[in-house]
This record gives C-alpha cells, structure tokens and sequence, in this order.
C-alpha cells in the first residue's frame, strides 16, 4: 500500500506464492486428462486474492477454470460465478479429487503465466473512479486528470474506424491524428456483430500510445461491452476479451470499457469512419499472382518482388 501515489500494488512474497501455484498447475496439466482439483482451487484464490490490482481481468480469465471445479462438485448454478463470497464457498469445498481439464481453462492457465504480477498496480478510488468516468463521458464537465484519455471505436460490416477524442467545452472532438481505419476481412461479414466490434476494440487498444495508462474505451454494443467486463461463455468472444486484456495488463493500464448510444456524435464520427471505402484498393485473386509467379521463375529464374502503397 502506498499512500504517496494512493496505489495498490503485490508484495514480493505474493507474487513468489502465485508463481508456484502457477508452476505446480503447468507442470501437471494436461488438456483432455483430470488434474489435482485442489491445485485449481489454491490457483483460483490466490488470483482472486489480487482482484484489486487486476479487476476485470480475474473476473474474465479465471472462468473456465471455475467452471471445471462447479462441475466435479456437481454445482451447477455456481458455473461462470462472480460472487466473491459465493466463489469462497466453492473454493472451500475442494478437498480432494480431480477436474478434467478442458483447453479453455489451458488457455486461461497460459494467459496467467504471461502477466508480470510485480507491475501491476491500481489506483484506491478504481471503482468509485469507474462510476464518475461514465457520468463525465456523458457530460465533460468538471476536472478530471490530463491522465484519463477516451477512445472510441466502432465497426461495421466491412471496417473498424475510431480515435481518442478530446473535450471541446461540453463536447467531445476527434483528434485527427489519431484517428484509423482498419479493413476487416472478407469472412467477417458473417461473424456476430459483437465479434466485429471486439475485432475493432482489439485494433483500436494497439494504436494506444505506450505512455496512455488510464484508457477509457467507448462502444456502441452493450454486448461487447459487458464481454469486456465479465467474459463470454462463447469461445471466439472470451478469446478476443483474453488477447486485449493480456495486452493491457503487460502495459499495466487501468481500462474502463464504456457503453454510449451510436447516435450520440462521438460515435457517429467513428461509426462514418468504419464506412470508409478506398478506391484504389485493387486485388487480385491469389491464385493469379502465383500462377504469374511460376511464369516468371520459369523465364527470368526468379519470382515478382510485389510492391503495394
């Protein structure tokens, strides 16, 4: 606890225990065999344990594993559970016994390995804080630190198209600098639509700058939204919410997705921006250039050297 910088952060006896329960679980576990339950269990309350330095993130990334002790106990209303004190009993009850290890909760094991518990940190307020920024990006009014930076992104059937946007008096403005446009593949036309807009969230998160540690993320989708902050028992979903979580973490950024109405101007700016078509985006078929490739080879004995802008 440091009251100088009112932040939170792990002491290094903290850090050295989850990295031992996370070495004994990797050592042991195998996708599609039964592993110890209780080494789960010491795993999924330790991280509980730091929520305060890494909020949603437990939250998302500790569901698959959960899910697989709910089941040995035969408990399933407490599948996908949230409640600390309902997930303390659960943890409890492991004394003994084996859970079938499934690849999701791998896939969650592998993301854990992956974060640096000794530089995470949180600021006191988090929750309180979280509360006042969405009533402040309704209504920017008021002081709030330089520090804070809104982005907004939003994605239609063929592109994701945002920006950090910056207070003008009561309204909000986009940077130009930053704004981007990012072309969706092809095959996404089919996807859901919460998977487009967490593919645009996923892209708009990278062109964050390195320094930004207080990102605000704005969406038009309540669903993507809510993925976001407690997962999604659909696994394309969970994996998006996954790959931007651990980004984040690796930065060590507090991250606060936000829900706004698509007509509201902030995204109506990024919503016209994810329409953009570009008129010199010519392609050609893949089968073609090869084809031309093995010509060339032939003739010249070597291949094109292909050029875009």
């Amino acid at each position: 606890v440091d009251f100088r910088s009112c932040k939170w952060s792990l002491p290094k006896k903290r850090v050295q225990n989850i990295q031992r329960s996370l070495d004994t679980l990797r050592n042991s576990a195998v996708v599609g065999s039964t592993v110890c339950a209780k080494s789960v269990a010491s795993l999924l309350g330790k991280l509980w344990s730091i929520h305060v330095v890494a909020h949603t993130a437990v939250s998302i990334l500790t569901r698959s594993m959960t899910d697989a002790i709910a089941k040995m106990l035969n408990r399933p209303d407490l599948v996908a559970e949230k409640d600390p004190d309902r997930l303390r009993w659960l943890l409890r009850q492991v004394w003994g016994g084996d859970v079938v290890w499934t690849r999701e909760a791998n896939e969650e094991l592998m993301f854990w390995t992956e974060v640096e518990f000794d530089k995470l940190e949180s600021p006191f307020s988090y929750d309180v804080g979280q509360q006042f920024v969405k009533k402040w990006i309704t209504s920017p009014l008021g002081y709030v630190s330089d520090t804070v930076r809104v982005f907004a992104v939003d994605s239609s059937d063929t592109g994701s198209g945002g920006g950090e946007f910056m207070r003008d008096g009561d309204l909000w403005r986009l940077d130009p600098r930053t704004g981007f446009f990012l072309r969706l593949p092809d095959t996404s036309t089919g996807e859901s639509s919460t998977l487009r807009e967490l593919r645009g969230a996923a892209a708009m998160v990278l062109t964050i700058p390195p320094d930004c540690k207080r990102i605000v993320l704005l969406l038009d989708s309540q669903v993507a939204v809510r993925v976001l902050q407690v997962g999604s028992k659909i696994p394309a979903l969970q994996r998006m919410a996954s790959e931007i979580y651990l980004f984040l973490l690796k930065r060590g950024c507090v991250f606060i997705p936000c829900w706004r109405r698509r007509d509201t101007r902030i995204l109506r700016c990024c919503d016209a921006r994810s329409r953009f078509m570009d008129s010199h985006a010519f392609f050609v078929s893949a089968a073609v250039f090869w084809r031309c490739n093995v010509i060339a080879r032939r003739i010249w004995g070597r291949g094109f050297q292909f050029d875009r802008a």
